[in-house]
Order: structure tokens, then C-alpha cells, then sequence
């Protein structure tokens, strides 16, 4: 979730009755005010609460999200988050040691999957970052990769608009991630990357779970 879906997200709620002011938080029924691209639906909701903007740490998970954010190039997060476990089953839970050994036949099969983003490019980038995150091994791994490119501060927004969806930070990240090998990663990418595994909190500053990382 970046800000460009975060625009769709607004206009989604506006046009369903539910207005978010100049992209303020939504507070639900519960009580607790969220980012308003998690009152959607449900699904959206329980990520928002639940993963989003959490540490995210070891090399499978990381490996998972960076191939996740590859299939979102161009689609809603929403897409993607409702097909994540039959992503995980058609590359086996994104260890990368299984992927990168995927045969070209492999690949074929999953371009036959019904219940997975069927894009050819994508779907060979997994294979390809895969054997990247196996590379990297030799210089302290994925996790030690990108943790070490986290950013002093984080953004601190009262709406949507204040949100980038880029930044000189993950610019520089999707230069390093490509210059060893991976693809389907670019600035946008990498900065809903580093959102979404709490390396940045973008939580709008009154929403329920700004600052709160960890637990």
C-alpha cells in the first residue's frame, strides 16, 4: 500500500457514502481511527491493523514482500493481498532456495494458475530475485541488506497528501537491490517496501497505530 493506492482508496470511500476528509483518518465502528484506505473492507482492515508498518525481519519474509510488491507493479495492493496464499503456494512460500530452482517448465505451469497474477515478466523476476537474495548470502543477507539502508526519520503525516510515494531514500534502495540482480523493483516499490515492513511508519499521525512498530 503506497500513496498512489492510497488516492484510489479515498475515492473508493467517498464514492460508498464513507467520507474521509482530505484523507484523514476513518474511525470505525470500534472506536479507533485508521489510515482511510484500511476502511475498504475487511481484508484491508485486519492488514492494516495486524501487518502493516510492522518489523518485518529474516531473509523468506523479506523475499516475500519484494515479490509481492513486483506482482502489484501497476494493480491495487487489495489485488495482490486477496491472492497472497495462493502466491504462497505457487512459490513455496517464497524460500528463495526453492524458487531459484524453479525450471522453465515450472514457470510455464504457473503462468497457468488460475488464482495468481498471470504476468510472464513477473513471474520470471521471482526466480531471478530469488537467486539475487541467495547471492547476497555471502555479503550478510537479505535482512542485513535492507535494514542497514533504514531511513533516520519517517514522514509525518496528518492526510493522505502528505505521504510520498517515493522518496531519495528508496530511490537509492531500488538502485542497490538492482545493481545486485533483482528486478521488478523501482522507487515507488521500493518506498511501499519499506512501509509495509516497518522500516518507515507512514501512519497518518491520529491513526491508531502510528508508532507502534512493534507489537
Amino acid at each position: 500500500m503506497n500513496g498512489r493506492d492510497a488516492k484510489t482508496t479515498i475515492d473508493m470511500i467517498e464514492s460508498g457514502g464513507q467520507t474521509s476528509v482530505h484523507g484523514q483518518v476513518i474511525v470505525g465502528d470500534d472506536g479507533l481511527a485508521r489510515c482511510p484506505w484500511a476502511a475498504t473492507s475487511p481484508m484491508l482492515s485486519d492488514y492494516h491493523d495486524h501487518e502493516w508498518g510492522r518489523v518485518v525481519r529474516g531473509e523468506q519474509a523479506l523475499f516475500e514482500r519484494i515479490s509481492l510488491e513486483g506482482f502489484q507493479a501497476g494493480l491495487s495492493w487489495a489485488i495482490v493481498l486477496a491472492k497472497r496464499e495462493a502466491f504462497r503456494d505457487a512459490f513455496a512460500g517464497f524460500d528463495p532456495d526453492v524458487v531459484a530452482a524453479f525450471t522453465d517448465a515450472d514457470l510455464e505451469a504457473l503462468l497457468r494458475r488460475g488464482d495468481i497474477i498471470r504476468n510472464r515478466a513477473k513471474i520470471h523476476a521471482a526466480r531471478t530475485n530469488a537467486s539475487a537474495v541467495i547471492e547476497l548470502r555471502a555479503s550478510g543477507g537479505l535482512d542485513q541488506f535492507i535494514w542497514s539502508r533504514q531511513p533516520d526519520t519517517s514522514p509525518a503525516p496528518h492526510h493522505t497528501g502528505d505521504v510520498p510515494t517515493r522518496t531519495a531514500d528508496s530511490e537509492a534502495l531500488a538502485r542497490d537491490l538492482k545493481r545486485h540482480g533483482f528486478r521488478f523493483i523501482g522507487p515507488t516499490s521500493a518506498f511501499a517496501l519499506c512501509e509495509a515492513i516497518g522500516m518507515v511508519d507512514t501512519h497518518l499521525l491520529d491513526c491508531h497505530r502510528r508508532g507502534r512498530r512493534v507489537g
